[in-house]
C-alpha cells in the first residue's frame, strides 16, 4: 500500500519515549513555535514544516545543541523533526495534525527528499511530510504560536 495521511490522534508522535527523547529541545519551543506559524501563515497547504523549522533554527544552531548535549548530528536533526511535529500538534491539535505514513500497521512515516526549495539546508537529506486540516491552520494561526500548556 502507497504511503497516506494518518492523522496524529491515530498515531500520534507524542508518546511517553518521544517526550523524554526531545526533552532537551524543550528551550527551543518559542523558535519553534514561531517557525511553525510562519510557515502556515505563508503556506497553509504546505507539508515542510520541518525544513522550514530546521531552516528557520540554522546549521549553527545544531551544532550549538551539539556541542551542548553531546548527541550526534543526525539524532540532532530527527529530534528537531519530531520536537517540530509535537508542538505542531499541540498548536493545532492532534485531529487536525496529518503525518504521511505507511498505510498498515506499525504506520511509519514516509519520509521524502528535502526539496531545492530549501538550498540553505544542504546538511539535510530527509524529512517527514506533515500537514494540516483546514480547521488546523485556523487554530495554529488563530494561536499565534502560543502554548495551549
Amino acid at each position: 500500500m502507497p504511503p497516506t495521511w494518518i492523522s496524529q490522534a491515530m498515531k500520534p508522535s507524542a508518546t511517553p519515549r518521544t517526550l523524554e527523547r526531545t526533552a532537551y529541545l524543550v528551550g527551543l519551543r518559542g523558535e519553534v513555535e514561531t517557525a511553525v506559524v510562519d510557515y502556515f501563515r505563508r503556506d497553509p497547504s504546505g507539508t515542510q514544516v520541518t525544513l522550514a523549522v530546521l531552516d528557520k533554527l540554522g546549521l549553527e544552531s545544531v551544532q550549538q545543541i551539539e556541542r551542548a548535549s553531546g548527541k550526534a548530528p543526525n539524532t540532532i536533526k530527527a529530534d528537531l523533526g519530531l520536537f517540530t511535529i509535537l508542538v505542531v500538534a499541540d498548536l493545532a491539535g492532534a485531529d487536525d495534525t496529518l503525518t504521511f505514513r505507511q498505510a498498515s500497521p506499525p504506520y511509519k512515516s514516509s519520509t521524502r527528499t528535502r526539496t531545492s526549495r530549501w538550498p540553505a539546508l544542504h546538511w539535510v537529506s530527509r524529512y517527514t511530510p506533515h500537514k494540516l486540516t483546514e480547521k488546523g491552520v485556523a487554530r495554529l494561526l488563530a494561536s499565534g504560536g502560543s502554548s495551549h500548556d
